[in-house]
């Protein structure tokens, strides 16, 4: 996989993470005063619907779309990366609330829409054999972007290095843009007036989105309450510091999990020459895989809630435990999710799939305010009520995956190689 390519899905993760985290949070508590914590909760709304338009809008207005019916077009799409870059530094110095909101919601919207839109075309010009490949560096360099962006925000924000930054992201996602262009890639590609619109979908596929929500809102719960659970609930003293630690170091810990998935096998065909192929459940959906995330994020919201100690390394272990599970969990969804697209064209299903982020994020925002105003009329502690909140979520996400299996069940399976996973094997005499 090109280092471009690993490049553009970076800087989506790293951009994400620190619009959802950290920047709105240096504006808004620096500049709108006594009100700060409603625009922020305003902000992070809008820039969530924001990012769920510009998801919708690449799904109508496809690259392939805009090439084949406006190609008088084409000259000026390296625009929108220089206008996308050009938003992003002014977050960095404008004054008012109002006009930052605007600001904020164009920037999300141009991100949600030029990520889906390429990463679309990619998945429909791409070889299929080489979809693994894709899916892997995808998630490996998004969960280095997510560690890397917050940190960026946080440590260095001076207005030269945010203008680095907004010349870097023009430059990664045009380059993207022009690889399609240059390649010729969308001239392959046609719009397919007759495909399904994603409302359209098969009772399975419905039920994947329903699991990947629940699991995306379990750990948006988790990780915008983080440092109040450690400061309130564990007694950390510099919760702050202690949360940053988790969050980076389970990122990490996913990451080279996934990593760790993708080059065990070729090492091991390396070693010994061959590989057997075993069938899993269904067009390759890895049941028994998904049945092991739920249960060991459910392991983790018990281990959390538990309390049996406070010190850091019991923190880490936990961290690692949500890291490795959310990280195979983005890995496979995604790969089945590419995989529907490669073989029946399904690209609803995998716009909606980028959506879920967006809708988790606004789920989590409403179960979190339900929670904090429910609080008021009950006893007990409000972090473990969280904590609660993200086994509850993870359970209704192992309850739809029963669904999504018992559909899975009533479809015809084709034969097809991308349906067969490789195990190791001794090698050939």
């Amino acid at each position: 996989m090109s280092l471009g390519r690993g490049s553009f899905y970076f800087f989506d993760s790293f951009l994400i993470a620190g619009l959802q985290t950290v920047v709105p949070q240096l504006f808004f508590l620096g500049q709108a005063g006594a009100g700060a914590k409603t625009w922020l909760g305003a902000c992070l709304l809008v820039g969530a619907a924001a990012m769920l338009a510009g998801i919708q809008s690449s799904r109508r207005w496809s690259l392939e779309t805009v090439y084949h019916r406006w190609p008088r077009s084409r000259p000026y799409w390296l625009g929108v990366p220089v206008l996308l870059g050009s938003g992003l530094v002014a977050l960095f110095s404008l004054k008012s609330p109002a006009v930052y909101l605007g600001c904020y919601a164009a920037v999300a919207f141009m991100q949600a829409y030029l990520f889906n839109a390429v990463d679309n075309a990619w998945l429909k010009t791409l070889p299929i054999e080489r979809l693994k490949a894709q899916g892997t560096t995808a998630i490996v360099a998004q969960a280095a972007g997510t560690v890397a962006g917050p940190l960026f925000f946080t440590l260095g924000t001076g207005i030269w290095t945010v203008r680095g930054l907004g010349a870097a992201g023009a430059l990664v996602t045009g380059g993207a843009l022009w690889g399609l262009l240059r390649t010729g890639g969308l001239q392959a590609l046609r719009p397919d007036p007759s495909a399904p619109a994603s409302g359209n979908l098969a009772p399975a596929d419905r039920w994947f989105l329903v699991y990947g929500l629940m699991v995306y809102a379990a750990t948006v719960v988790l990780t915008a309450n983080v440092i109040p659970i450690l400061r309130n609930d564990y007694r950390v003293p510099d919760a702050r510091r202690a949360a940053a630690l988790v969050l980076a170091g389970s990122n990490l810990v996913g990451a080279g999990a996934v990593l760790g998935y993708f080059l065990l096998p070729l090492l091991v065909k390396r070693r010994t020459g061959s590989l057997r192929v075993q069938r899993p459940l269904g067009h390759g959906f890895p049941a028994r895989a998904h049945q092991l995330i739920v249960t060991a994020l459910l392991a983790g919201s018990a281990l959390l809630y538990l309390r049996i100690s406070v010190s850091l390394p019991y923190l880490l272990v936990i961290g690692s435990v949500f890291g490795v599970s959310f990280g195979f969990f983005r890995l496979l969804a995604r790969e089945y999710a590419s995989r529907r697209v490669a073989l029946y064209g399904k690209a609803g299903l995998l716009t909606s799939f980028n959506n879920l982020h967006s809708l988790a994020q606004i789920l989590g925002f409403l179960a979190v305010n339900a929670l904090t105003w429910a609080h008021r009329l009950v006893s007990g502690s409000l972090d473990q009520t969280f904590i609660l909140a993200v086994g509850g979520f993870t359970l209704l996400g192992g309850t739809a995956l029963v669904g999504l299996r018992r559909g899975l069940r009533h479809e015809a399976v084709p034969d097809h190689p991308l349906l067969w996973s490789a195990v190791a094997a001794p090698a050939a005499e």
